[in-house]
C-alpha cells in the first residue's frame, strides 16, 4: 500500500522549481530532495522504502527504473 502511493501518486510542484517539471510522483520529488534532507529524516525514509517498495518484487523494477532516471537527471 505504501509502495503504491509512493510510486504512483502525483505531486504539483510549483512553477518555479528547479526540475521543470510540472508533476511527478511523490518518490520522484523526495529521491530529487534527498540530499537536502536532515540525516534522521533521510535514513528514516530509506528505511522505509526498505520495508515497503523494496519487499515487492513489481515495486521493486519500478523503485530501480525512477531511481536510475532521477540520478541521471542530475548529470544533464
Amino acid at each position: 500500500m505504501v509502495g503504491e502511493i509512493l510510486l504512483n501518486e502525483k505531486v504539483e510542484l510549483e512553477i518555479n522549481d528547479s526540475t521543470g517539471q510540472v508533476d511527478q510522483t511523490l518518490m520522484a520529488h523526495i529521491l530529487r530532495c534527498d540530499r537536502a534532507l536532515w540525516k534522521g529524516a533521510r535514513i528514516g525514509f530509506h528505511q522505509m522504502i526498505m520495508a515497503t517498495v523494496l519487499m515487492n518484487n513489481e515495486q521493486k523494477k519500478a523503485f530501480s527504473r525512477l531511481y536510475i532516471r532521477v540520478r541521471f537527471s542530475f548529470f544533464s
